[in-house]
């Protein structure tokens, strides 16, 4: 890692941690690799909460989110949803092997699934610091997968 990389990832970190709304979080990811996972989640963030049973989007999924995207930005996109309880889900297919899905909960952890077929599937829970290692064989397919439909 070069110095101005390790400066960076220190000044995403801390721009992230000190990000008061989730507008100003939407901007860090803009800013550092995540333009398009940006933009989709202030598609998100502007939806209406019509459903009572539907909480709003909650800033620390957001953030989490943010600190694995803007880490793993190598990745492909995923397919980035709100489940009702207003937490960040984000899922990749993986033609020929499966689904990898995360899910950011508000206390810096994820819960993690990686379905291979219908009957085998590993998951857990992870913190969002931690998880990338746990999914890495799922994260590696994904990688392979993508270099192959360039």
């Amino acid at each position: 890692m070069t110095s101005q990389n390790h400066f960076d990832t220190i000044q995403w970190k801390t721009l992230l941690q000190n990000a008061e709304t989730i507008r100003d979080i939407i901007l860090v990811m803009r800013f550092f690799d995540a333009p398009l996972m940006a933009s989709r989640m202030m598609d998100l963030y502007n939806l209406p909460v019509d459903d009572s049973y539907e909480k709003p989007l909650d800033i620390e999924s957001v953030r989490g989110f943010a600190r694995f995207s803007i880490g793993e930005s190598h990745l492909p996109h995923p397919c980035i949803t709100i489940t009702p309880d207003g937490l960040v889900n984000a899922e990749w297919e993986i033609p020929d092997y499966g689904t990898l899905i995360l899910e950011f909960l508000p206390d810096d952890m994820v819960t993690y699934a990686v379905l291979l077929d219908e009957t085998c599937y590993y998951g857990g829970l992870s913190r969002i610091d931690d998880v990338a290692k746990r999914i890495e064989p799922a994260m590696q397919q994904l990688m392979s997968h993508e270099k192959s439909i360039r």
